[in-house]
């Protein structure tokens, strides 16, 4: 999957995002090329492959034990909150 959007990201680089066509019959303009379409529905492709592996890897792993830095991190977060919150309780009425 990454060679095709690296193979698509090289083509959309040199010959750019918007093709021009003519339908017949007076129709002509400008249109989202084709190459850009497959990356956009490759790429969609691809970051919900990785969403779902990244769930099923990450499940399956037991946390450590919690270091210094998290628990300072988690500390900080729970007086951030404690704070925001009652500053939001004893903010005066207008």
């Amino acid at each position: 999957m990454i060679v095709q959007l690296q193979e698509l990201q090289d083509e959309i680089t040199s010959n750019g995002a918007i093709e021009r066509y003519d339908n017949g019959g007076g129709q002509k303009g400008y249109k989202q090329s084709t190459a850009l379409q497959s990356y956009n529905n490759l790429i969609k492709s691809y970051n919900t492959t990785l969403k779902i592996l990244a769930k099923d890897i990450f499940k399956n792993i037991e946390p450590e034990e919690k270091d210094a830095l998290q628990l300072f991190m988690e500390e900080h977060a729970a007086r951030r909150a404690a704070y925001t919150q009652d500053a939001t309780y004893n903010q005066p009425n207008n």
